[in-house]
């Protein structure tokens, strides 16, 4: 299996395909996407934080569906972030050079 490439041309539906295929893992991806942020992060500062524990989580998650051969919601697998620019009681207010927070997941969590 070779991992598909993390890309901004990698599509939504492709990278669903993708995993409910076999041709790679949700797992795969967010581990790309966790080493991209990491290694361009400190230049950009696009991120305050990073939950890489419950990204990976979440990857388990729906590719214990893709092996079970279960339909994957719309977004498996897809890398997204989360930004708000006013601080809450969850965070605090973002340093003084930075005026969003983002937090790396691969899906959004299940109501």
């Amino acid at each position: 299996m070779s991992p598909l490439t993390a890309t901004p041309a990698a599509s939504i539906d492709g990278i669903r395909s993708a995993i409910a295929r076999g041709e790679t893992t949700a797992k795969a991806l967010t581990e790309i996407y966790q080493a991209r942020i990491a290694g361009e992060d400190d230049k950009i500062h696009a991120y305050l934080s990073v939950d890489n524990d419950y990204a990976l989580a979440q990857a388990a998650r729906i590719d214990d569906l893709a092996a079970k051969g279960d339909p994957l919601p719309k977004l498996a697998g897809v890398p997204s972030a989360s930004k708000t620019s006013s601080p809450s009681k969850a965070s605090p207010p973002p340093p003084a050079r930075r005026s969003s927070k983002a937090i790396a997941r691969p899906t959004r969590p299940q109501q």
